[in-house]
C-alpha cells in the first residue's frame, strides 16, 4: 500500500466507497492517483458512481496517466472485469487516458484477478506498467510527461544541455501551434452550429410534446454531443497546457525512468 505520508502533498478530491482520487498535476502534469479498493459489484450505485466520478476527471482535466494502487482492492467477477474492459476502459481512452501505472494488491487473489483484467487486447489501447512502488510509478509518469510537453526525444543529452530559456521557448512554440489549430477548430461552421443543432432536437421533441426522444433524433443529438464533447476537449486541454506553462522548467529537471514493459502480475 502506498504510504499516505508520500500523497500529503496532493489534493484529494473525492473519496467514496471504492476509490480515493488525488490530483497530482502540480507535481507531474496530466497525471492523477486512485486508491481502488472493495468488492465490485455492477448492481452497486455506489461503484458506478466512482467509476463515473473517476471517467470525468480524465475527460474533463485531460489526464493521461493514471497511477492505480489496487493493494486494497478485492477479487472481481468475471462480469464485472468485462465491464471495465468494454465499457470503462473503453470510455477513459476516449476521454484521453493512454497510460495507467498499476502498483498490485497483496492478496493473491487479487493478482490474479488484475492479470486477467489487463489483457492488453481488452484495454483499448491503454498502456498499463507494472510497478512495485508509487515512487517508480510516479517515475514513469514524469518520463511519460515529457514526451507530452515535446521535451524528450531520442536524443535526451541535447535536449538538457539546451537553456532553461530555449526549452520554456519550445513549450511556448507548441502551445501556440496548439492555439492556432484549436481556434481553427473553433471557427469551423461545424462547431458553431453544434450547439445549436442540439438545441433544435430538444426544441423538435418539446413541440411535439413528447417525454422521450424518437430514435432518429436521439441519434442525431448524441451525434451532436460526441463532437462538441471532443471539440471542447481540445479546448480544455490548451486551456490545461497554458495553467501548466510554470511546470515546464521543472519538468526538464526531473531524472528519467524507462518504463516497464507488460508483465504478469507474480502470484506467489
Amino acid at each position: 500500500m502506498t504510504p499516505l505520508l508520500i500523497l500529503k502533498d496532493y489534493e484529494i478530491l473525492y473519496e467514496g466507497e471504492h476509490c480515493v482520487l488525488y490530483d497530482m498535476r502540480n507535481d507531474v502534469p496530466h497525471t492523477a492517483f486512485v486508491f481502488w479498493k472493495g468488492f465490485y459489484r455492477l448492481d452497486n450505485p455506489f461503484f458506478e458512481k466512482d467509476m463515473k466520478i473517476v471517467l470525468n476527471f480524465i475527460r474533463e482535466k485531460c489526464i493521461r496517466v493514471l497511477i492505480s494502487d489496487y493493494s486494497q482492492s478485492k477479487i472481481m467477477t468475471d462480469e464485472v472485469i468485462a465491464w471495465l474492459q468494454e465499457h470503462w476502459y473503453s470510455s477513459a481512452h476516449r476521454y484521453g487516458l493512454r497510460n495507467e501505472a498499476a502498483l498490485a494488491p497483496e492478496s493473491i487473489f487479487a493478482k490474479i484477478t488484475l492479470n486477467n483484467l489487463f489483457k492488453p487486447e481488452k484495454l483499448s489501447n491503454i498502456q498499463v506498467n507494472l510497478f512495485a512502488n508509487f515512487e517508480e510509478a510516479r517515475q514513469n509518469a514524469v518520463s511519460l510527461a515529457k514526451k507530452l510537453w515535446n521535451l524528450h526525444e531520442e536524443s535526451p543529452s541535447m535536449t538538457f544541455d539546451m537553456s532553461s530559456e530555449e526549452k520554456l521557448q519550445n513549450v511556448y512554440e507548441m502551445f501556440a501551434t496548439m492555439e492556432q489549430n484549436s481556434m481553427a477548430v473553433a471557427e469551423t461552421p461545424s462547431f458553431n452550429n453544434l450547439q445549436e443543432a442540439i438545441e433544435d432536437v430538444d426544441n423538435q421533441n418539446f413541440i411535439s410534446n413528447t417525454d422521450t426522444l424518437t430514435e432518429e433524433n436521439g441519434e442525431l443529438q448524441d451525434t451532436a454531443q460526441d463532437e462538441l464533447d471532443s471539440l471542447n476537449n481540445i479546448m480544455l486541454e490548451l486551456n490545461t497546457a497554458h495553467q501548466q506553462l510554470p511546470l515546464a522548467e521543472k519538468m526538464v529537471t526531473l531524472t528519467d525512468t524507462p518504463a516497464m514493459p507488460n508483465e504478469e502480475i507474480q502470484a506467489a
